[in-house]
């Protein structure tokens, strides 16, 4: 962590993993069932910003980039009569690994102290 004034920076770095499932039934929005299991490394970097006005006022901008990896998918599908499965859930059928990379912006107003 750097601190100029009142203005603070700092960068995280993160890694973890694990197992992961989704599965459901054909209903109202869905017109077909699912059901979909892997296991998944998380790697991210995040730097952030912080502006400090008082003691008790800060403001903080970061943007966390982030991969995921999705490895040893296991899936099944049982097609509905009208549609085939929606393309955010076809990314993961039939495959055995799929890396993914995204970018989370976020804003943070504090106000308060050490409670």
């Amino acid at each position: 962590m750097i601190r100029v004034h009142n203005k603070q920076f700092s960068f995280l770095l993160g890694a973890g993993g694990g197992k992961t499932k989704s599965a459901f039934e054909k209903d109202l929005t869905h017109n077909y069932s699912a059901d979909l299991r892997a296991h998944k490394i998380n790697l991210f970097l995040q730097p952030n910003l912080n502006f400090i006005f008082t003691p008790y006022t800060s403001l903080s901008v970061s943007t966390k980039f982030s991969y995921v990896h999705f490895t040893s998918i296991t899936s099944s599908v049982i097609p509905g009569d009208l549609n085939a499965p929606y393309a955010e859930d076809a990314t993961f059928i039939d495959k055995n690994s799929v890396p993914s990379f995204f970018e989370e912006p976020g804003v943070a107003w504090r106000i308060g102290g050490k409670g």
